[in-house]
């Protein structure tokens, strides 16, 4: 799986968690890609600080299984332990059946 791959996955993985939760995807929304802070995001969606990480923890789950049952055979590192760490980096071989 190439970077534009996994990039492709992951808005694939995040348009299914809209269909799925608009709650969730909007929190992950605002927290990762609009980089607004636990109490700005409770604000903005009108619900508890608490909720936002509750609703974060289980989408980013969710996020999580979904890509692993999307991709064949990947490693996929945490952008943290990557070394650009701007994305996540992604290796992958396809299984012979």
């Amino acid at each position: 799986m190439d970077e534009d791959t996994g990039t492709r996955a992951v808005d694939e993985a995040l348009e299914a968690l809209a269909r799925l939760d608009l709650r969730k995807h909007a929190v992950l929304e605002l927290r990762f890609f609009r980089a607004l802070s636990v109490e700005e995001t409770a604000r903005t969606l009108g619900i508890p600080a608490a909720h936002v990480l509750l609703e974060q923890r289980l989408a980013q789950a969710w996020l999580r299984r979904e890509l692993a049952g999307r991709r064949e055979a990947c490693d996929v590192r945490d952008a943290a332990t990557s070394r650009s760490g701007s994305t996540p980096s992604v290796r992958c071989s396809r299984r012979r059946s």
